[in-house]
């Protein structure tokens, strides 16, 4: 029996979509918990039979699925930002384009000697979360290709996973700006802010292959939701004009690395602002959708500052 303490999740890019790069030093992650899995499909036989019985179960296609979650430190997750983001880090700024990566992931259960290498790996959906009263939050989701099961590691080498500090809601939100003019939300408390970056991915399956043969690229979406105390009508008025935004945050530790994650261009989606009974406060709860700005040509705009 596998302990969950003792699961370890490490990764390698690859060069080449779906192949294990050679002696791979793999980076070893810190997450809280992960869904990555050997996916099958079945479906069940439509043989007609007298006696009303189900004649055989039959496997369709695989394909890898699933992700982790994390709690957010400084330089961690900088290569998967790559990935989710489909571009390379340049100069400390990442905006999204269309150059994809891969990566090649390895579930260990150290204590029964039990390696599951995923490969083909690619971002499908990346989450973010800052909230009252908590840690930084996020998650990975993946998609991808061939799935093996060993009793020894594929990694030649594993480097330990970084020490920096894991970020919290408090004092570690260093800004968050929103209007066309980015100004802070001044008399506005906001509970939570969060994004989910969703590229869309599918698999492409082909006759004659157990495994998908690629992965197609969709449309990237982001969305978001912001929900804060109902104080003025700054971000009412914004909704009901359709009126488009900016929004962007800064986020460090107390060592000084940070990032700021800037959206260019949004419009408010929905918005409510309710008593929820007595004794309570009244919210406004918002969401938001992430638009390619033309300045920016992004929806989104990573800056990181390493110290």
């Amino acid at each position: 029996m596998s302990d969950s303490n003792r699961v370890g999740i490490r990764y390698i890019e690859e060069t080449s979509w779906n192949t294990l790069p050679g002696t791979p030093t793999m980076q070893a992650l810190r997450l809280t918990s992960d869904s990555i899995i050997p996916a099958v499909d079945t479906i069940i036989s439509e043989e007609l039979r007298s006696d009303r019985m189900v004649s055989d179960l039959i496997q369709i296609s695989r394909s890898n699925s699933g992700g982790f979650d994390f709690e957010l430190s400084a330089i961690t997750y900088d290569d998967l930002f790559e990935g989710a983001l489909f571009n390379s880090w340049a100069t400390n700024i990442l905006t999204n384009s269309t150059e994809e990566h891969s990566y090649s992931i390895e579930k260990a259960m150290l204590d029964i000697d039990e390696y599951f290498l995923f490969t083909g790996m690619m971002v499908n959906s990346m989450t973010i979360t800052l909230a009252t009263s908590a840690i930084a939050t996020g998650s990975f989701d993946f998609l991808g290709a061939g799935a093996t099961l060993a009793q020894a590691t594929s990694a030649a080498v594993v480097t330990a996973s970084t020490s920096t500090e894991i970020m919290n809601c408090m004092g570690n939100v260093a800004s968050l700006k929103e209007g066309s003019s980015l100004t802070t939300l001044t008399g506005i408390y906001v509970q939570e802010l969060s994004f989910t970056l969703a590229n869309n991915l599918r698999p492409v399956y082909q006759i004659g292959s157990n495994i998908i043969g690629d992965v197609a690229v969709g449309k990237m979406d982001i969305t978001g939701t912001l929900n804060a105390y109902f104080a003025n009508d700054r971000l009412y008025d914004q909704f009901i004009a359709g009126s488009a935004s900016k929004l962007e945050f800064t986020i460090q530790d107390a060592a000084g690395n940070n990032y700021t994650i800037l959206f260019p261009r949004i419009k408010f989606e929905s918005e409510s602002i309710t008593a929820p009974g007595q004794d309570q406060d009244v919210v406004e709860n918002l969401t938001w959708r992430a638009l390619r700005d033309p300045s920016e040509d992004a929806m989104v705009k990573i800056t990181r500052v390493r110290v």
